[in-house]
């Protein structure tokens, strides 16, 4: 042990330091590795000499002191594969009882074999780089055995020299086997004192007694004892933890003799085990009823969680003693669909035989489904949720809700059944289909605006050019060439009023276009009976004299369409005569007037005068009678001078 190096120690230097002072440094040595647990020491090895690849090999000694292998590591000098590694105890001849056991018989010389030993630590094909964690108890005087290689390949080293064990000389002598390690579990081993070279693998330690923690049964519960390797004399206190379900009946081992925590060990002597007796309590189970969703998860006292996945019966692994209490809760409600699951004849007091009667109810969840209408300003607004299931009327801006709920995992969609109208909208959803999970649906949105309409119609009787036409007293204006169509450019809201006028009536030639229909408020289509009938511009002649009452033929009518051209005779009254006629940029030719193209308002004005009367002798009645006779002599007369 340690305190004997120190022992050594002063005795080697009792002539310089008093012998006092060397025993109380020695005193206050030992009470410190009392109290505290031995610094991990790694146990000196010979260094390599060569390689050797093929059957394991190690080495075996006897321990000097007691200690525990806390770590084991084979060196990277030879491989850097895998780690090998076997920790052996040997044991004494067989016996037969009552005979006590002997002494350790150490290995057969080669080539004898033997599998009188116990297997303390094996770990194959370990792809740790480093040191292999262990805990090994070793005692004073055991007969130990070490192989280890890195894949098939040793380390050797020369072990002629030994090594030491907390400061105590330790020789070590080549052990082997004709099996490789990684593939084989150790067995048929030997000894050859006659070879120096062994298998190089490194042992960490902590001198001192290992003192385990066993539970039984091991379900029971936990026993941990902080430190686990103490001094010779030290104690270590256990902390013992029941398993749900179970509780503390027994601690002993290691000298313990509480019977209640803390659980102190007595001062160590040897390796030894607490060990904690546990004993069990009743299972609480029932049964669940309606489960659709998943994810639900039920406690018991607040310690233990159990998923459940379906409907029927459950236990928990758990146990309450007889005489505890116990409470089963929901932990975790159902989702997907989202449930309410509610817990009866869920607490009481354990009695002696199992509990069974636990129930679980689940019902799923429903939830309200709504959202937000937004630029709504006709009427008659009908949704729709889910093809007609449920409808709803929605009479202006705001949020909305459908009055049924739906139930959690139900798939749902929003449609715009009815339009408004007064004005036209049209109202498009977005967000508008899902599936309800854990809550109320408020996202979806309902967005409305108003539909816009074209205003025209159709012109005839166009003849003219430069014809306008005006929409809302000049807000839009539209020349027009010909008959046909027409429609203004820019379409107007739903609801809006519109008039449509004439701005410019046509010229060349002039014309008149009146328009009907042309008034209104446009509701939810384009307007296309607005009627412009065009007509040519009609100009007013009038025919006055200066004397008497002067006509015309054929008769001038009062309007004329413009450009027209009247050609007329002019009939004069009696005792008048014609002088000449004027005006309508006509001309005169004879009693025949002819106008210009008449494009404005006009009047004809015709000049006369009295007509003058000859006289002309009378003849009575005898000069009548002779007449004939008279003229009858003046032709023979004639005819006389003819021959």
């Amino acid at each position: 042990m340690v305190a004997n190096r120190f022992v050594r120690l002063t005795r080697s230097t009792v002539g310089s330091v008093p012998r006092r002072f060397c025993m109380l440094l020695i005193a206050a040595f030992v009470w410190g590795v009392g109290a505290t647990a031995n610094a991990q020491t790694q146990m000196p090895m010979p260094a390599q000499t060569t390689t050797f690849s093929g059957n394991v090999r190690g080495y075996w000694f006897t321990a000097p002191t007691n200690f525990v292998i806390v770590g084991v590591e084979v060196p990277t000098e030879a491989s850097s594969g895998t780690q090998n590694v076997a920790v052996l105890r040997f044991l004494p001849a067989p016996t037969v009882p009552p005979t006590p056991p002997g002494p350790p018989l150490p290995p057969p010389i080669f080539s004898a074999t033997t599998n009188n030993f116990d297997t303390l630590f094996l770990t194959q094909n370990n792809p740790a780089a480093g040191t292999i964690t262990t805990k090994i108890p070793v005692t004073t005087g055991e007969f130990v055995g070490v192989l280890g290689n890195r894949g098939n390949n040793s380390s050797y080293g020369n072990g002629s020299s030994g090594t030491t064990i907390d400061g105590i000389a330790t020789p070590l002598t080549r052990l082997g086997m004709q099996f490789p390690l990684a593939t084989t579990a150790p067995q048929l081993v030997w000894q050859e004192p006659s070879s120096t070279n062994i298998s190089r693998v490194w042992l960490y330690y902590q001198p001192g007694f290992l003192i385990s923690g066993e539970a039984s049964p091991p379900a029971g519960g936990t026993v941990t004892c902080s430190p686990d390797i103490i001094a010779s004399g030290a104690t270590t206190t256990c902390t013992v933890t029941p398993s749900p379900g179970y509780a503390v009946s027994e601690v002993s081992g290691c000298g313990v003799t509480a019977t209640a925590p803390p659980y102190t060990t007595a001062p160590a002597t040897a390796h030894c085990t607490v060990t904690a007796t546990f004993i069990e309590g009743v299972t609480v189970g029932g049964t669940v009823s309606g489960l659709s969703g998943s994810g639900l998860a039920l406690s018991l006292n607040g310690t233990e969680t159990l998923p459940i996945a379906a409907d029927g019966s459950f236990t928990f692994t758990s146990r309450v003693i007889t005489g505890d209490t116990y409470n089963v809760t929901v932990q975790t409600q159902p989702s997907t669909p989202s449930q309410t699951c509610v817990v009866t004849n869920g607490s009481g007091t354990a009695a002696a035989t199992n509990i069974t009667d636990v129930a679980v109810a689940c019902t799923t969840n429903t939830y309200t489904l709504g959202g937000n209408v937004s630029g709504l300003a006709g009427s008659g607004l009908v949704l729709s949720l889910n093809s007609g299931a449920q409808t709803l009327p929605v009479s202006a801006d705001g949020s909305f809700t459908f009055p049924t709920t739906i139930a959690s995992g139900g798939a749902y969609t929003v449609t715009v059944q009815t339009q408004p109208s007064a004005p036209t909208q049209t109202c498009s959803v977005s967000t508008g289909s899902g599936t309800v999970t854990n809550a109320n649906v408020t996202n979806v949105s309902i967005t409305c605006t108003t539909n816009t309409y074209a205003v025209g119609g159709s012109v005839s009787g166009l003849t003219g050019g430069g014809l306008v036409l005006s929409l809302n007293g000049g807000a839009q204006t539209l020349p027009v060439s010909a008959d046909g169509s027409f429609t203004f450019p820019t379409v107007i809201a739903s609801g809006s009023a519109y008039t449509v006028s004439v701005q410019t009536q046509p010229a060349s030639p002039a014309q008149f276009c009146s328009v009907t229909s042309g008034t209104g408020t446009v509701a939810s289509s384009n307007v296309t009976n607005v009627a412009v009938l065009c007509a040519a511009q009609q100009r007013t002649v009038s025919l006055s004299s200066t004397f008497g009452n002067v006509t015309a033929t054929p008769p001038i009518p009062s309007n004329v369409a413009d450009g027209t051209v009247l050609v007329f005779a002019l009939n004069v009254p009696a005792g008048y005569r014609l002088l000449g006629a004027t005006g309508c940029g006509g001309s005169l030719s004879g009693t025949t007037y002819t106008t210009a193209p008449i494009t404005a308002d006009c009047a004809i004005s015709v000049s006369l005068a009295a007509a003058v009367v000859q006289q002309v002798p009378m003849l009575d009645r005898l000069s009548l009678a002779l007449l004939p006779l008279l003229l009858f002599g003046l032709a023979s007369l004639a005819r006389r001078r003819l021959r």
